[in-house]
């Protein structure tokens, strides 16, 4: 009687674990762990050897961001306590990933996420590991019954933002009795990739041909201050001449060699992946829409005469961030933190240089984000 008791017992808190293993998957795999590369450790069950001679795993998540390998590892923790080898494992193969990948990362962080309903015995444990960093790697100590989760002492308790997911794993209500956590993650992966419309960019290049050709036609004829002043943008012109067409044909203008080159660059290196997952009308619409805010922007507030692409540039960069940011991944290797900064930092430069035309960088850069996210809105319905 007393056995099955005790079986019974152990059967519960086994399956509150594999409980909460499930919504911390679910969680995980929903912004980009076990999703890139290393698919042999993206998500992986690893035995360990507990002191009392049982067996029990350790599930290992990995996301790949260079230059930052992020783990988070979780463990049943239980009543028994100290698992013999668990942080040797662990740290192999972290130093395993970090040599065979030199050239991307070095660093690698990982938070242990012990599992126990016994709170004081693990939070003594998590406590005695203090913030053990070896070299290039840290590993950080938390701990859960299953409701509440705990921090080691002097341990953080917000890192890489983990701590949100953990989180929403306590207070989640999912749960799929019939599938293991590959599942779930395979299933995860699935609901949240990315889309692409289409291999070829045909848009995006015959814009860029037209920037190319309409330069090369204004430079090789001496043509740069007449395109200016016919087709560039003015808020005379605009609003009380009612030469609307310039909301448009100031984006095919440019002035000088590095002028043209820097916004070729760039339409090319936004303009892909804009074509790629938005569409090749997606991305006329979000091309041709911020460029036209931008120049409203631009008309209204600046004086003179503006020509350039880079309003609907800055477009284009508003929408594959904000796809970025909803995705919660990256896209086709940039970020949205990379992509912010390059956002910021590009219109803050601008504001100390001049003959720069900010304005019409900050409205397409908002109506790339406006834009971006309603068509994101709509793929999802």
């Amino acid at each position: 009687m007393n056995f099955e008791i005790v079986y019974n017992c152990h059967l519960e808190l086994k399956l509150l674990f594999e409980t909460f293993l499930q919504k911390l998957t679910s969680e995980l795999s929903d912004v980009s762990f076990c999703k890139n590369l290393h698919q042999n450790y993206l998500l992986k069950l690893i035995y360990i050897e507990k002191i009392d001679g049982q067996k029990e795993y350790m599930a290992l998540f990995l996301k790949d961001e260079s230059p930052i390998l992020s783990f988070v590892s979780v463990v049943d923790f239980g009543k028994n306590g100290v698992i013999d080898g668990y942080t040797e494992k662990l740290n192999g193969i972290m130093e395993e990933l970090l040599n065979d990948n030199k050239e991307l990362f070095n660093n690698a962080v990982c938070v242990n996420i012990l599992y126990s309903d016994c709170v004081d015995g693990v939070k003594k444990f998590a406590d005695s590991m203090g913030n053990l960093r070896d070299s290039n790697i840290h590993n950080i100590w938390w701990y859960t019954d299953g409701n509440i989760v705990g921090y080691g002492c002097g341990q953080p308790n917000k890192i890489l933002g983990i701590e949100k997911y953990v989180k929403n794993a306590l207070d989640s209500d999912f749960y799929e009795p019939n599938r293991n956590i590959e599942d779930i993650n395979k299933m995860k992966n699935q609901l949240s990739a990315l889309r692409s419309e289409g291999k070829f960019p045909i848009i995006m290049t015959a814009i860029l041909a037209a920037d190319i050709f309409v330069f090369l036609i204004q430079t090789i004829f001496g043509l740069e201050n007449n395109f200016i002043l016919k087709y560039g943008i003015n808020g005379d012109m605009i609003f009380y001449g009612g030469q609307y067409y310039r909301l448009i044909t100031y984006m095919f203008i440019h002035s000088g060699w590095e002028h043209i080159a820097f916004n070729c660059i760039s339409l090319y290196i936004y303009g892909t992946r804009t074509e790629k997952y938005f569409g090749k009308a997606g991305f006329f619409v979000i091309y041709f829409l911020s460029g036209i805010l931008g120049g409203i922007l631009s008309a209204a507030l600046n004086g003179g005469y503006a020509v350039g692409a880079s309003g609907a540039i800055f477009g284009l960069i508003g929408a594959v961030l904000i796809l970025s940011k909803m995705k919660r991944q990256n896209i086709d290797g940039l970020g949205y933190m990379t992509m912010l900064i390059i956002a910021v930092s590009s219109i803050g430069m601008g504001m100390m240089t001049a003959n720069v035309d900010n304005f019409g960088h900050i409205g397409g850069f908002i109506g790339g984000i406006i834009i971006g996210y309603a068509a994101c809105r709509l793929k999802k319905e």
